[in-house]
């Protein structure tokens, strides 16, 4: 996989909040097939993919396509992922019958209290478990 591999989602997490830099490390572990990059959202990768300023306390998923990829966020995000995930994490994609207010809702919930709850890190200090080939800027 190299850097600028344009077919492979993109997920962008909060390089400050110490749960989304330990959820990122999770992911890498988890994705044998390396089916995902990282990027930070206040990184370049962010600015590019986005159409505007990234969202508050919330993860995206940027899925490329024909034109313009697909942006997941918020519970739609980490169920993306984890359905392209595969294996036993496929079977949690059964969340989407839940309706997305109630999804989000949860979401929203835990994302407002991430900081109290793992704290906040240096974003110049990446977590050696996101592989180097794996980070996007």
């Amino acid at each position: 996989m190299t850097k600028g591999d344009d077919s492979k989602p993109i997920v962008l997490y909060d390089g400050t909040c110490a749960w989304c830099t330990g959820w990122a490390g999770w992911l890498c572990r988890h994705d044998r097939e390396e089916i995902f990059r990282l990027a930070p959202l206040d990184g370049e990768t962010a600015r590019r993919v986005l159409d505007g300023p990234p969202p508050e306390d919330t993860m995206v998923l940027v899925v490329p396509g024909e034109g313009e990829p697909r942006r997941l966020v918020e519970s739609d995000a980490v169920l993306g992922v984890l359905v392209r995930l595969g294996g036993p994490w496929r079977a949690l994609g059964a969340l989407k019958l839940v309706p997305r207010p109630v999804r989000d809702a949860a979401y929203r919930w835990v994302a407002q209290r991430r900081h109290a709850l793992r704290g906040t890190c240096d974003p110049a200090q990446i977590p050696s478990d996101i592989p180097p080939a794996r980070r996007l800027p």
